[in-house]
């Protein structure tokens, strides 16, 4: 399962990891059950199933021992119940859990007793951070991993550790952010990172909407995009395709009545994935789309309605602004 999820074949991933449970069921063994509901968890985050990978990925890190399952390490390249934590507090951000990730990430990076598992736990937890937007925190996760990597000679985390720290750079608004960007992503070019290649793309699309550069922007979304529709990873689709509505919207306002319909899209996505961030976010722009249009009412009714689904993290940035927006709309 682990070599079908570090190649991309993460339907097999998941056929393997179902096969594991049966078998963890029949044995009894929790060890097999730990490794089974990882090995489905993962996955399961990566094809935008956040419900479901949340579901494995809580029992895996309840189930495992780290004197008895720390073997387990070997097969999967990294401590398994910071590797559940990581991706589960991924999973429970997509949900609208934005406390909850928060706390399991901090566990992922506390609990990580070597320093491969910690560069993993700290570039998640610097992920998590960049997805609340947060760069002071970004930076200073990045910072950690590249002097890790450093001393390992670790390539991967390396590259990951440079992407973080070019985005916070850039959110600074420092413009040697970019070019730090892009030297990560030249290592991680040769690494074979497929499922993570949307994500780190969408990064960099971020960074150059910062810096002014909308049309490299929207042509570094539409790669992302395309790997995300290749790659059959739609983790970060329904934000991708808002992301292009917001470039196309700015760089060529003929195109307006086309973006209604992509942030409509992308609203939709999110819905149906139950990815409640993601939904908040393309039903912020739908709400400034509809305003625009002289629709103010109908936006706030559509934005009331997902903003008043989250029971916490009412204090983060998306939902601040949605707070404001509201404001602005009522």
């Amino acid at each position: 399962s682990v070599f079908h999820q570090a190649r991309g074949e993460l339907d097999t991933a998941v056929e393997l990891g179902d096969r594991m449970l049966g078998l963890a069921d029949q044995t009894s063994s929790a060890s097999l059950r730990v490794s089974a509901d990882l090995s489905l968890g993962i996955p399961h985050f990566w094809t935008g199933r956040p419900a479901r990978a949340v579901e494995h990925l809580e029992r895996a890190a309840e189930l495992y021992d780290p004197v008895k399952h720390r073997p387990l390490a070997f097969a999967y390249g990294q401590d398994p119940e910071v590797s559940a934590r990581s991706y589960l507090a991924l999973s429970l951000w997509q949900l609208g859990a934005v406390d909850r990730a928060v706390e399991q990430v901090d566990l992922a990076v506390e609990n990580a007793i070597d320093d491969l598992t910690l560069a993993f736990a700290l570039t998640w937890a610097g992920w998590l951070a960049q997805l609340r937007g947060d760069p002071a925190s970004v930076g200073r996760r990045a910072a950690q991993i590249v002097e890790i990597a450093q001393e390992r000679g670790y390539v991967l985390w390396h590259g990951l550790g440079a992407v973080l720290g070019g985005w916070a750079r850039a959110a600074d608004g420092d413009g040697a952010g970019i070019a730090q960007l892009e030297q990560g992503l030249g290592e991680l070019a040769g690494t074979g990172t497929h499922v993570v290649g949307p994500g780190i793309v969408g990064i960099y699309a971020d960074a150059l909407v910062t810096a002014g550069r909308d049309p490299d922007a929207l042509g570094a979304v539409e790669h992302a995009i395309g790997l995300a529709e290749q790659g059959k990873v739609p983790y970060m689709l329904a934000e991708l395709r808002r992301q292009r509505a917001e470039l196309l919207q700015r760089i060529d306002p003929s195109r307006r009545e086309e973006t209604r319909v992509l942030f409509q899209g992308a609203l939709e996505e999110a819905r149906s994935r139950g990815m409640k961030s993601f939904e908040l976010r393309a039903a912020m722009s739908l709400a400034r789309w509809l305003a625009e249009d002289g629709q103010a009412e109908l936006g706030h009714d559509l934005l009331v309605g997902v903003y008043n689904e989250f029971g916490e993290g009412k204090t983060t940035g998306d939902l601040r602004a949605a707070q404001q927006l509201l404001e602005t709309l009522s």
